[in-house]
């Protein structure tokens, strides 16, 4: 036999497609849009500023950012020996009549705004509020207490079982033996 004679031009066996892209085809193009014509950003309008004038930072606007709490107590208005909190003082534009008396039942008053000009002690139905920090360490610890007693009857309730039922303290109660018995084969 020669060379000749044997054929080696038998095309090869084609690879199998794995999906996703054809080779080569680059990033992807939507509606006739060319890839990057479809990630430039759209001209955004100039904004109009309320309240003065535009902030720039390296030539473009900024936003405000959010450094404090809006809630902080201002450090002027506090005495010591005080507790302060923001109560609700109306819900919906209306007022709340029954809680603002139960709050001064418990000796919480409002913080007067005459105290420090221009400190904030109303906002948002909000009303700044005070009372003697013994006080509200008292109210603390009582609530710790009636809310630790909940915790307590309830484990209480669970771990002690009733006759006939399941322990619930993870003890078994119910010990099983499992044996198995065959004939001995004869022989």
């Amino acid at each position: 036999m020669t060379d000749e004679s044997t054929d080696n031009s038998a095309p090869a066996a084609a690879p199998k497609n794995k999906g996703g892209r054809p080779p080569g085809s680059g990033k992807l193009q939507r509606a006739g849009r060319s890839a990057s014509a479809r990630f430039q950003p759209a001209p955004r309008p100039e904004p109009e500023m309320e309240r003065g004038e535009p902030r720039l930072e390296r030539g473009r606007l900024t936003r405000r950012r959010r450094v404090t709490d809006k809630l902080a107590v201002d450090k002027r208005l506090k005495r010591d020996g005080y507790a302060y909190e923001w109560k609700s003082k109306s819900v919906a534009g209306q007022p709340e009549a029954m809680h603002i008396s139960d709050l001064k039942e418990n000796h919480w008053r409002e913080v007067p705004a005459d105290r420090v000009p221009g400190a904030t002690v109303e906002q948002k139905g909000l009303v700044l509020m005070e009372r003697p920090a013994y006080l509200n360490q008292d109210a603390i610890e009582e609530d710790y207490g009636i809310a630790m007693d909940q915790v307590h009857s309830v484990t209480d309730r669970l771990s002690n079982a009733k006759p006939n039922t399941l322990s619930r303290d993870g003890r078994r109660v119910v010990q099983v033996n499992r044996t198995v018995e065959r004939p001995i084969p004869e022989e």
